[in-house]
């Protein structure tokens, strides 16, 4: 504001696709920016506050971890907590206007308002978010184009960036691809290929591949009682296109002991892109991220 104390603004851009079925059904999709006030959470990459602890990390590009629960601690445990509800959008209330618009060569997104069901703005969101209108490896020029009492007009050309689109290509033998089995007693190889690389959008971006399978319960509701997150990425800074989850870590997990029940796996890749550290025309700073996920659920034999 021009009186008073200045509140510091901060932006959040997140991107999602989600392919479920081995890339055969829509998930979720939502393109989304928030304006938040400075030191307040805008959520983004934040899950739901678990009863456990999250999940170990990989010591590096292409490492794995392991993580195991006991199911029985877990049962109790949410029987006198609950599960919180998920919650996949950003969260910002600062409010700039009746839109936001992305602007690239390929032409304009524009973004609206979301509001809950008391009417507080939550953020600004692309409607009709699917396959065909997602906008997948652009670079936008971020625009502002009325402000409002707390911010001004403005426009930052290349300031946000989005991933390519991803496809399965492989997933185990040609045997196991239709029943998404999974078997502990060897490597088991995936692959994918990309609509185009990263590297020729014209905005520095990150790009990161990460590979996560969950054992899931689902007759006494239990999700990720055990799980391997794996870092795809090779050493060389190159575009992953394959991976193998490796025997000794899906030997740590809990098998099915008979074909059918009573576990279940989700197998789940996810391509995301970060853009660059960028200052606002205020001085606050602009988190970027885009994700397209593929995922599929099956058994670990």
């Amino acid at each position: 504001g021009d009186s008073g104390e200045e509140t510091e603004i901060s932006v959040s851009f997140d991107a999602v696709i989600q392919q479920n079925g081995w890339g055969t059904g829509l998930g979720r999709c939502s393109v989304q920016v928030a304006f938040i006030e400075r030191g307040l959470s805008d959520g983004m990459g934040e899950h739901p506050a678990q009863p456990w602890e999250p999940l170990a990390m990989p010591e590096g590009d292409g490492d794995c971890a392991v993580t195991l629960r006991d199911i029985e601690e877990m049962k109790e445990i949410l029987a006198e907590q609950g599960m919180p509800e998920d919650n996949w959008n950003i969260d910002g209330r600062i409010d700039v206007g009746s839109r936001v618009l992305l602007e690239s060569a390929e032409g304009t997104v524009e973004l609206l308002p979301v509001r809950d069901p008391d009417g507080v703005l939550q953020h600004y969101a692309m409607s009709g978010c699917d396959e065909q209108t997602f906008p997948f490896r652009r670079a936008f020029d971020l625009v502002v184009p009325e402000g409002s009492v707390e911010i001004p007009a403005f426009r930052i050309d290349d300031a946000l960036g989005t991933g390519p689109q991803m496809a399965l290509t492989g997933l185990g033998s040609l045997t196991e691809i239709g029943s998404g089995t999974v078997q502990q007693s060897a490597d088991f190889p995936i692959a994918w290929s990309f609509d185009g690389d990263v590297a020729t959008i014209d905005m520095p971006l990150q790009h990161q591949l990460w590979v996560t399978l969950r054992n899931n319960a689902p007759d006494d509701n239990i999700q990720e009682f055990e799980a391997m997150l794996c870092l795809a990425d090779p050493p060389d800074d190159s575009l992953p296109t394959q991976f193998s989850l490796p025997a000794a870590d899906l030997q740590q997990l809990t098998p099915n002991p008979a074909p059918g029940s009573p576990y279940r796996i989700g197998l789940q890749l996810d391509s995301r892109t970060t853009g660059p550290e960028l200052t606002m025309p205020w001085g606050q700073r602009i988190r970027v991220q885009s994700t397209v996920s593929i995922d599929g659920d099956g058994e670990l034999l």
